[in-house]
């Protein structure tokens, strides 16, 4: 599938399976594209395009119920930054910067009590950061602090 010109740097699948989101640079965008079904011989489609403030790193998909839909959280290395994307509303609703110096990876914990904690590595701090993100207000999303750090 032709990216646009944008190099790939991670993919990632909804949680409902008919979406493949890709973290493109160049430009810096989140394609959301729709995922044929395996009785169908259609192509993926191109959904949405959407704009990011920052070259994009890992991503991982955090599940919501219906009709709030997934959010995508996206490191930004060089930003030392972490956006949050509602792909439903078709923009970035959060976007946390500082986070740390140079988030990489990322995980995501079990929902307690309507929020999430997403973890990421921090390959410059040693460290990891605890994120917390609400899922019905990401808007409202926080650095609940760190934990590590280089010897």
């Amino acid at each position: 599938m032709n990216s646009g010109g944008g190099l790939t740097n991670d993919l990632a699948i909804s949680s409902d399976g008919t979406s493949l989101y890709l973290a493109l640079t160049g430009p810096n965008v989140l394609l959301v594209t729709s995922i044929p079904q395996p009785n169908q011989s259609a192509l993926p489609t191109v959904r949405n395009i959407i704009p990011l403030s920052a070259t994009p790193g890992s991503m991982v998909v955090i599940p919501r119920p219906a009709p709030l839909g997934d959010l995508i959280v996206i490191t930004a290395v060089q930003s030392d930054a972490l956006i949050i994307v509602d792909p439903n509303l078709g923009q970035v609703v959060s976007q946390l910067e500082p986070v740390g110096k140079q988030p990489f990876g990322l995980a995501v914990g079990p929902e307690v009590m309507g929020k999430v904690t997403v973890y990421v590595s921090l390959f410059n701090d040693c460290s990891i950061a605890a994120v917390d993100v609400p899922l019905a207000a990401p808007e409202t999303t926080s650095l609940r602090g760190s934990v590590g750090g280089c010897p």
